[in-house]
């Protein structure tokens, strides 16, 4: 394998959507055999801000590479037509989706509202109360079956970092091995 140190080149913020497939890298090792793994989830800097999932930027910044002896950086093609973006609410169809499972739940609960998770550890908002209330991975399932396969959120250093709930829209293109992580 060719060995890479990756630096970052700043491209346009994404603003509104994403593209049908996005070109993205992860840094560090949450594979399982060639397949990423739910249980490497939380093993980088132990938050997940944007819920229980794999986590991928847009640019190939090796700033998470720090937590991995050896890194690779995997280059992976995204489908991302069930991504999520909580902080805008877009797409809508999968945010009216969303706050419906949070009142359906409240309701099965008894209370008028679930309460929020913790933002670092369940996620932004709605999904958050859903991981919360049912843990990473049932809520994957349950957000699965509301066609949510991820969310996203544009970061201030001009890239989109995303966070995968259902590997199958994950394809593995490239992966390199990282110097000085």
């Amino acid at each position: 394998m060719k060995r890479l140190r990756v630096t970052y080149q700043p491209k346009l913020r994404v603003q509104a959507g994403l593209p049908s497939m996005v070109t993205a890298y992860h840094c560090g090792s949450a594979l399982t055999g060639d397949k990423f793994d739910f249980q490497y989830v939380g093993n980088g800097e132990g938050y997940t801000a944007l819920g229980p999932g794999i986590y991928f930027l847009t640019e190939p910044l090796d700033i998470y590479c720090k937590y991995r002896e050896d890194p690779h950086m995997y280059t992976v093609q995204i489908e991302s037509s069930g991504l999520y973006d909580p902080i805008y609410g877009e797409p809508e169809h999968l945010r009216d989706s969303v706050i419906a499972k949070v009142q359906e739940m409240a309701e099965e609960l008894g209370v008028s509202e679930l309460a929020l998770g913790r933002r670092l550890t369940h996620g932004p908002g709605s999904v958050g109360s859903i991981v919360s209330e049912l843990g990473p991975e049932r809520a994957r399932e349950a957000l699965g079956q509301l066609g949510v396969t991820g969310l996203y959120q544009n970061l201030p250093i001009g890239a989109v970092e995303i966070a995968v709930y259902d590997l199958s829209i994950v394809t593995i293109i490239d992966v390199q091995v990282v110097n000085g992580g």
